[in-house]
């Protein structure tokens, strides 16, 4: 698989709180909404996801990147050491499917929160903010 596209299902979303769609929108098309197989942890003040099986989907949005480079260069520093960029399949609002990356949580879910309903936007207001 080979990509331009990447997932995201926190903090990168344009409707999260704290969101942090600046880190690569200068350089990016926003291009629909959509979920993947994946299941979604509170793992601070921010979600986390891991594979999931049939039937567990993550909800998220779906960025073009006009220079993966240089995004993914950025990106990879804000998601940390915890989270590994992999390749997933994205089905559309639109109904089609199209390769993307993401981000995976690589640490321990043990005690972790599930976000039941694979929707970071659904519980994020809920959430302590961020340390500033």
């Amino acid at each position: 698989m080979s990509s331009r596209c990447i997932f995201v299902y926190g903090t990168l979303r344009r409707s999260a709180p704290n969101n942090k769609t600046h880190l690569f929108a200068d350089t990016a098309v926003y291009l629909n909404s959509g979920q993947t197989l994946g299941r979604l942890y509170l793992i601070s003040w921010h979600p986390g996801m891991i594979p999931g099986e049939a039937g567990e989907w993550v909800r998220g949005e779906v960025w073009k990147l006009n220079d993966a480079g240089a995004a993914f260069s950025v990106l990879d520093e804000y998601e940390g050491p915890d989270y590994q960029r992999m390749q997933v399949i994205v089905q559309m609002d639109s109904g089609s499917n199209l390769e993307a990356w993401t981000y995976f949580y690589t640490g321990s879910v043990e005690g972790k929160d599930r976000i039941e309903s694979g929707d970071w936007v659904d519980v994020a207001s809920t959430v302590e903010k961020p340390p500033q």
